[in-house]
């Protein structure tokens, strides 16, 4: 069976055998090698000769497939025990199946890359006056819930640093009349709160009873977690 060759320029020997399987419309499976040898080397003795470093892949190609067509033809050897056989093709085939999978995943990107060479967008339209504008900040808004933080922080830097410059007092000893031995009486010792009032009532615009309710809700929320854990609140 005669086949008319295009001298395409095949980007490598395991392209040019995908290009007979399919002109064939054979398996790739189940390939016919002898038919595809054939071919193969038809297609190789009317190549250029001259670019030697692409003439010599296609040469061990051929070689490959002269040795597996070589392998097939040879008589089967009957053994005592029946082993499986692996097929001279096999390799061949995954390698088919390896590059059938890249050249399409190749394809794919190509026409994604020429899909998206056909999409334009359009220029902002926006006025220039309305880009430009720029909503006006409320202080009071960005600062809620932030101001009493702050000012709780303060507070408890300067606690601690007048906790610090106290001394300390080391209790008296006791005499009890009966045993005569010394005891030191526990001295209670309350921990007290110092607070800024801004941190407890930080500025804002009440416009409704509503308001007023949030804000009280607010400032005792805020004192009775602080009472948790202190004895007392002092409000400076």
């Amino acid at each position: 069976m005669e086949i008319s060759y295009k001298l395409d320029n095949f980007e490598g020997p395991l392209d040019l055998l995908l290009h007979l399987i399919e002109k064939n419309k054979v398996s790739i499976y189940d390939i016919p090698i002898v038919l595809i040898t054939e071919q193969y080397l038809e297609y190789v003795n009317q190549m250029d000769h001259e670019d030697l470093d692409v003439v010599s892949d296609f040469l061990v190609m051929a070689a490959t497939l002269l040795d597996i067509k070589s392998r097939m033809l040879l008589p089967k050897v009957e053994k005592e025990e029946e082993e499986d056989e692996e097929d001279p093709r096999a390799e061949l085939v995954r390698r088919l199946l390896e590059y059938k999978m890249y050249k399409y995943m190749a394809q794919e990107l190509e026409e994604r890359e020429q899909e998206a060479e056909l999409l334009f967008f359009k220029e902002p339209t926006i006025p220039r006056e309305v880009a430009k504008y720029e909503e006006p900040l409320d202080l009071d808004k960005l600062l809620d819930g932030l101001t009493p933080q702050m000012w709780a922080y303060k507070d408890e830097m300067v606690t601690r640093m007048e906790t610090a410059k106290k001394p300390v007092q080391t209790p008296k000893p006791t005499t009890t009349a009966s045993s005569g031995e010394k005891k030191t009486a526990p001295a209670p010792k309350k921990v007290i709160k110092s607070v800024y009032r801004h941190a407890i009532f930080p500025a804002k615009t009440l416009e409704s009873q509503e308001d007023i309710d949030a804000y009280v809700e607010h400032m005792r929320k805020y004192l009775t977690t602080m009472m948790k854990d202190h004895d007392g609140i002092k409000l400076i």
